[in-house]
Parts: structure tokens; sequence; C-alpha cells
């Protein structure tokens, strides 16, 4: 058997409703009276409970304050840039423009790659290609042939 069960005559409540009422007046929970009958909230008082919500309400409060603040840095770089590109002269055409597909709802791929021949620089030796280290230097003395070749293209 539960031995904190509590039967009401042993308070000093005489009904339930006066223990509701009681609750409501002590602000321990909120107490709405309607047609249908007593609706009861608890109201939650815990130390750590109130200490995270004050400290969160401070966290969104502070990133509000951060968008505010890069929003009116942006601006006025917006406006410098402006001012400055007024000063030599030029102008800035912004135009939206359609984007035509023309495979319908297809997927969108992206390739990342480096392009042939663009990117590295590539060391003759003999007949083959090999790739140059980027700790290499042009003369570092380990083949003379390599630097002379090298120097002739």
């Amino acid at each position: 058997q539960d031995r904190h069960h509590v039967h009401m005559n042993s308070t000093k409540w005489a009904t339930l409703s006066d223990f509701v009422l009681y609750l409501g007046k002590a602000g321990k929970c909120v107490v709405d009276e309607t047609e249908r009958g007593w609706y009861v909230t608890y109201v939650e008082r815990d130390p750590a409970l109130l200490a995270r919500r004050e400290a969160h309400k401070r966290k969104v409060e502070s990133e509000k304050a951060e968008e505010v603040k890069m929003a009116k840095r942006m601006e006025k770089q917006r406006a410098e840039a402006a001012a400055a590109l007024d000063r030599a002269g030029g102008t800035v055409h912004v135009e939206a423009s359609k984007i035509d597909r023309t495979d319908g709802d297809g997927p969108v791929t992206i390739s990342i790659g480096a392009k042939a021949g663009g990117g590295s620089k590539k060391k003759k030796s003999g007949g083959r290609e090999r790739m140059k280290s980027a700790f290499d230097d042009d003369d570092d003395g380990d083949n003379e042939e390599e630097a002379e070749e090298d120097k002739k293209v």
C-alpha cells in the first residue's frame, strides 16, 4: 500500500474545491474556474529550471542583438562601398535572371575538380611526366639535367 496516501478528511480543507482555491491563492498553481469545472495548472518554481530558462532567454536576446549589430555593420559597408563606387565613377547594374532548365525536374549535379593542365606544374624527366612537389626548389641541385631542361623550356 501507499504510505504517502492522505485522505481529504485528515487535512484542514473540507472539500477538494477548497484545496484547489488554496493552491490558487498561495500561488502554487494557476486555477481557472469554467462551466466544466476547475482547471489547475502547476507553476514550476524549481531554481535550476528557472536559471536555465533565464540563461536561454539571455542567450536568445544576445543572439538577436548580435544579428542587429551585424545587419547594421553590413548596411554601413554597403553604403561605404556605394560611396566609393560613386567617387570612382562606376555603376552597378543588378538584374535578376531566369534559370532555364532543359531537362525538367531532373537532379542538379555539381562536379568539383581540377581542370586538366590548369593547376599543377609537371616536370618531364625522360619520357614520363611527374608531379612537381610544392616543397622542391627549381634549382635544388639534385639533378642537373632536369634543371638545364627546365631552363630551356
